[in-house]
């Protein structure tokens, strides 16, 4: 049913909206201000000014050379500029998708609801260390440009990769002609913006290929290979011989928690904040296993974060790179594609004409991952203009 608010509650909601808004534009162009940024932002300035990129990932640095020629403003701003927009087409990129997968099963503001409190969600921070959160599978992050660029794009391809994985009839050939094309630029506008989920949801899709091959489950073979497995192999390569060449002062090596370790984190560290992260999907996964056991989104969600997890905990890059620890943007990617899929999977199993007492655990646990991605960014700013007033 619609949500029906008095006028004073209009006006709380009103100011809410008001104040997560302008907390979004502070913690933006705080995080603009910062090394990250600025490095990104010298990479959009050599390719504007006709430079070889030095980096693989270039869709971000190409956006900031593009906008940079349209809108001629100061750096800091242009790229807060551009997190917010990168937030806000998330915004709609996430109510679309989602309702294309509930239907209309769910009013439409109480999406809108939905879609906010996921967008401000955030691992349940006990404890950290601004602004990065190290150890946290931090899947929603402002201090990462490209991360911000790719979350555009994780969603809507690994719902597409769905469909192509556990097919379902589309009504002509034209459609099915655009549905491969559109996934094939999809998946390469998202590697070209940051391979991290790439990496782990081409693995993943051959996975679960194998598997419904051995038993015997169709599987849409046109449309993996051609609007996945090879758009994902070729970008992915041809990023490999970009940044892994002779030139470069690094190489992908295998080493449990070897990053982690480099900024003095123990196994336990890690685990504790990996739950922490991850509580709200394991919470649903645990209270409805068995109807989750059967969920196909949900399941293949799960193997994409498994694998990320291999990524970001067994992998890392030697030399100079050791402490960039980029491999364990993949766990973020697919934690924030993990997290749309446990929401997904409520809104299609559970009616919310009453609350089931799992349901309210499960909602429970959602609130502390929205009260910590709001109180995190929040203590952030108050801690740098307490610093500016004391400096």
């Amino acid at each position: 049913m619609p949500i029906l608010l008095s006028p004073t509650s209009k006006a709380l909601a009103a100011a809410i909206c008001v104040g997560l808004a302008a907390l979004l534009i502070g913690i933006s162009y705080f995080f603009a201000g910062t090394e990250d940024y600025s490095i990104h932002y010298r990479f959009a300035s050599a390719i504007k000014n006709g430079a070889s990129p030095d980096v693989p990932h270039i869709l971000y640095h190409v956006l900031i050379a593009a906008a940079n020629s349209l809108i001629p403003v100061e750096a800091r701003l242009l790229s807060t500029s551009l997190i917010v927009v990168f937030r806000a087409t998330l915004a709609v990129v996430l109510f679309v998708n989602i309702r294309a997968w509930v239907s209309k099963r769910v009013p439409d503001n109480w999406l809108a609801l939905v879609v906010i409190a996921l967008l401000f969600s955030a691992p349940i921070y006990l404890w950290f260390n601004p602004p990065n959160f190290l150890g946290y599978v931090n899947y929603l992050p402002y201090h990462s440009p490209t991360q911000n660029l790719l979350l555009v794009f994780v969603v809507p391809v690994t719902l597409a990769a769905q469909r192509a994985i556990v097919p379902q009839p589309l009504r002509d050939a034209h459609i099915r002609f655009v549905f491969i094309m559109t996934s094939a630029i999809s998946v390469v506008l998202m590697t070209l913006s940051k391979p991290s989920h790439s990496i782990a949801l081409l693995p993943a899709l051959a996975l679960v290929a194998l598997y419904r091959v051995v038993r015997r489950l169709p599987v849409d073979w046109s449309a993996l290979v051609f609007g996945f497995g090879l758009p994902s192999l070729l970008t992915l390569a041809l990023q490999y011989l970009v940044t892994y060449t002779a030139s470069q002062a690094a190489a992908i090596e295998v080493g449990w928690l070897v990053f982690f370790r480099f900024y003095g984190l123990q196994w336990w560290d890690v685990a504790a904040r990996l739950v922490l992260s991850a509580l709200f999907p394991l919470t649903v996964y645990c209270l409805y296993f068995k109807e989750a056991a059967k969920d196909d989104l949900l399941n293949f969600s799960w193997i994409i974060f498994g694998i990320s997890l291999v990524w970001s905990h067994f992998f890392y890059e030697s030399g100079a790179r050791l402490g960039h620890g980029n491999f364990t943007w993949s766990a973020s990617a697919a934690l924030f594609v993990l997290m749309v899929s446990s929401i997904i999977f409520l809104l299609r199993n559970e009616t919310f004409s009453t609350f089931s007492p799992r349901l309210k655990a499960a909602v429970a646990i959602l609130a502390f991952h929205v009260i910590s991605g709001v109180a995190a960014p929040s203590a952030i700013l108050l801690s740098a203009f307490v610093a500016r007033l004391s400096g």
